[in-house]
């Protein structure tokens, strides 16, 4: 049996199933389900995730948000869900800023 921690993070009910469902087969089995971004946050903090799938969004802060304040204590991988073919322009910005603010870091520690 596999012990990852995997949190998956979306507001339909049936889509975390499907989720939860499919990373069993795969013989994944300690999943946490939070259905929207503030539990996210607290909830990653307090069980430190090795992986975590993040819906974009949701119905109190949307999944960028929500990646962004986790950032500031994790460094979990984060899979983005989106039904909307339009998110992906968003993520790959998001993404991209991202990287720009670790080059940024990593610069000035030298």
């Amino acid at each position: 049996m596999n012990q990852y921690k995997i949190m998956l993070v979306d507001d339909e009910p049936a889509i975390l199933d499907l989720l939860e469902r499919a990373l069993n087969i795969e013989g994944f089995y300690n999943i946490t389900k939070i259905d929207n971004g503030l539990s996210a946050v607290t909830t990653c903090r307090e069980m430190e995730p090795d992986v975590m799938v993040l819906d974009v969004m949701l119905p109190d802060i949307d999944g960028y948000e929500v990646c962004k304040q986790i950032r500031e204590f994790s460094h979990c991988p984060v899979l983005f869900l989106s039904s909307k073919n339009d998110e992906l322009d968003k993520i790959l910005d998001w993404l991209s800023e991202a990287m720009i603010t670790l080059q940024n870091r990593s610069v000035r520690k030298r």
